[in-house]
């Protein structure tokens, strides 16, 4: 039951995306909004650099024992933010 749970949470990230994109964007000025975008890709872009070999590591680290470990991390880390937007 346990790994059927973590990616069902985990699915609600990609919203927050968009929530948060669209309230950035009323946080600057107008003419400010292509350099936060711009900024906000970069992110996008520089965050799998550094998760992606975290993730690995946990996966080859929690295979033998729970192979879900990953789903209950990335919803570990997709709460905090849903509870902000909620």
């Amino acid at each position: 039951m346990r790994l059927l749970t973590a990616p069902a949470v985990d699915s609600m990230n990609g919203t927050m995306v968009v929530i948060a994109r669209s309230m950035l964007s009323k946080l600057v000025e107008p003419s400010e909004v292509g350099k936060l975008f711009s900024f906000l890709s970069i992110l996008e872009i520089a965050v799998p650099l550094f998760c992606d070999p975290c993730y690995s590591w946990l996966y080859s680290a929690t295979v033998h024992i729970f192979a879900g470990s990953v789903f209950v991390l990335s919803a570990i880390f997709t709460i905090p933010p849903q509870a902000v937007f909620a």
